[in-house]
């Protein structure tokens, strides 16, 4: 994943209109970690009932696959 990543980097630096190598000073002691969490469908889940509390992200990116469900 942080091998991905790091391929993502200049894509998203390109799309801004930055040089592709932008981003590379902020992550030169970057640490590393992946967070797997499973957000059930709108259907399994109950009123007022939630998979993972509320919460912040305090990463860069999150990477999240098409589903086709309803919900998140």
């Amino acid at each position: 994943m942080e091998a991905l990543g790091r391929r993502l980097l200049p894509l998203y630096a390109l799309a801004l209109g930055k040089p592709d190598t932008w981003f590379d000073r902020f992550f030169t002691n970057a640490h590393f970690y992946n967070r797997t969490s499973y957000y059930p469908s709108a259907v399994e889940a109950e009123e007022e009932q939630y998979a993972i509390a509320a919460h912040s992200d305090h990463n860069f990116m999150a990477l999240l696959p098409m589903a086709q469900e309803l919900g998140l």
